[in-house]
């Protein structure tokens, strides 16, 4: 079973423009998710378990946070 691919001299221009624009398109919809990802974990450990469970132990405050 062979994997039949096109090289790269064989794509139209057209396509190698749409198929750049794909993986700049999917790049930047990671990183964007990433860094949201990065925010929210950084708020839940340091803000959240404060402003969330004031009267809880400050690690079971911080256990719950990341839970919710």
């Amino acid at each position: 079973m062979s994997i039949a691919e096109a090289p790269a001299a064989g794509i139209p221009a057209g396509k190698k423009s749409e198929i750049r624009r794909v993986i700049i398109s999917s790049v930047i919809g990671t990183a964007t998710e990433w860094y949201d990802f990065l925010i929210y974990g950084a708020s839940s450990a340091l803000v959240f378990n404060k402003l969330f469970f004031p009267l809880s132990d400050p690690a079971l405050g911080t256990i719950a946070a990341f839970g919710t």
